[in-house]
């Protein structure tokens, strides 16, 4: 047989109807009782909570969605944010819809599945209904934009041929010598 638990929806003190957050009080009643040994008469500011409140945005902080949601915001619309410069930079942008409304973000998305992120099926585009998707990593990895062109690593390859050395490409391509090596690999590879 299970136990049930049955929470309270109002503060356990007589005449206050705000939601409780310990031992069954309100915060305030609380902070009273715990530094005061009595919840006794506190200033509690009825029906601040919830759509009551006119600061209240309609718990969007708290969906699971909205980190998300901020963070490409973030990255296509803030110039201080850390990737900016690979997506607002870039030129991609969030569209009008989603910008100003993250209930039509999640309208449009659906509820994010297990296992997948948000995801551009084109990397030149902006995040906008027609152009994202949930994706696995695996199907990421394969969606994204290389810094160089087929051609510029079949460059590589060929002055690696013709006998200089990897720490040499690696400078005059502004690369790591490991990354220049995983490119002649992956040349000879698709070579074959």
């Amino acid at each position: 047989m299970t136990n049930l638990v049955f929470l309270d929806t109002e503060c356990s003190v007589d005449g206050c109807h705000e939601p409780p957050s310990a031992k069954g009080m309100c915060n305030p009643h609380y902070q009273r009782q715990h530094r005061k040994g009595t919840p006794g008469s506190v200033a509690v500011r009825q029906g601040r909570h919830g759509n009551l409140n006119p600061k209240w945005r309609g718990g969007k902080s708290s969906h699971p969605l909205y980190d998300l949601y901020y963070d490409m915001v973030g990255r296509c619309h803030r110039p201080t944010h850390a990737r900016y410069a690979n997506y607002g930079g870039r030129g991609i942008t969030v569209c009008e819809r989603w910008r100003a409304d993250f209930w039509a973000f999640v309208a449009d998305m659906g509820e994010r599945p297990d296992g997948l992120t948000l995801d551009r099926r084109d990397n030149d585009a902006g995040y906008s209904p027609n152009n994202c998707r949930w994706a696995t990593h695996k199907e990421q990895v394969h969606n994204r934009r290389t810094r160089f062109s087929a051609e510029a690593r079949a460059e590589m390859a060929r002055l690696h041929e013709s006998g200089l050395l990897q720490r040499e490409i690696a400078q005059r391509f502004g690369i790591t010598q490991t990354t220049v090596s995983w490119f002649i690999r992956q040349n000879r590879m698709n070579a074959s």
